[in-house]
């Protein structure tokens, strides 16, 4: 069940990025000034990929991570973490 109605989820969802993210341009930058050359976000490729080195038929995908706060949530501890090194 969802926390918020249908509309500010929508709202919400609207906002995330899909490209040119942070992680995203930073790897672009990098590879440029290192000499690669690369399409962007090419369709005629299937899940269209966020970076295509066609000479090297190789394609770079970033998937988003979200982060969470585990202060806000309340995480069991790992075991190694709950057992005294005895």
């Amino acid at each position: 069940m969802d926390v918020v109605d249908k509309q500010t989820r929508s709202r919400m969802m609207a906002n995330i990025k899909g490209k040119n993210t942070r992680p995203e341009m930073t790897i672009r930058s990098l590879l440029h000034r290192q000499g690669f050359r690369f399409r962007l976000h090419d369709k005629s490729l299937p899940g269209k990929p966020d970076l295509v080195l066609r000479k090297y038929k190789a394609v770079i995908l970033f998937i988003a991570v979200t982060r969470v706060d585990t202060k806000t949530v309340n995480w069991p501890a790992p075991q190694s973490k709950t057992q005294s090194s005895g």
